[in-house]
C-alpha cells in the first residue's frame, strides 16, 4: 500500500481511536458505543483503499476489546457494591433473628 492510502486511516485513528484508547471507560467518546463505532468504522471503509481494509478491522477489533474490557470494569465496580450492600443487609437480617425469635416466642 502507498502512503497516501493511509491518508483517511491515519487522520482517524489521530482523531478518534487514540483518544479512544486513551480513555476507553470515556462514554462520551465516539468509539465508546457499539452502534457509533460501526457507523464510523465504515465510513472509513468506504473512504480507504481495499489493500487496508485488514489494518482498520485490526482497529476495530482493538477497540471493541477495549470497549469490553471497559465494561467489564463499570460492572466488575458495580458488583462489588452491591456485594457491600447485600453483605450489610444480610448481616442485618442475621443481627434481627434472635430478636425476632424471642418475640415470636413470647407472643
Amino acid at each position: 500500500p502507498e502512503p497516501a492510502d493511509y491518508a483517511s486511516l491515519t487522520r482517524f485513528y489521530g482523531n478518534r481511536i487514540k483518544p479512544f484508547l486513551r480513555d476507553p471507560r470515556n462514554t462520551r467518546e465516539p468509539l465508546a458505543k457499539t452502534l457509533n463505532a460501526a457507523v464510523l468504522f465504515d465510513q472509513v471503509r468506504k473512504e480507504i483503499s481495499l489493500k487496508i481494509h485488514e489494518d482498520l478491522a485490526e482497529l476495530a477489533r482493538t477497540c471493541d476489546e477495549s470497549r469490553t474490557m471497559a465494561r467489564q470494569e463499570r460492572l466488575h465496580h458495580w458488583l462489588h457494591v452491591w456485594m457491600l450492600v447485600h453483605l450489610g443487609l444480610a448481616m442485618g437480617m442475621i443481627a434481627l433473628i434472635p430478636i425476632h425469635v424471642f418475640l415470636a416466642l413470647y407472643f
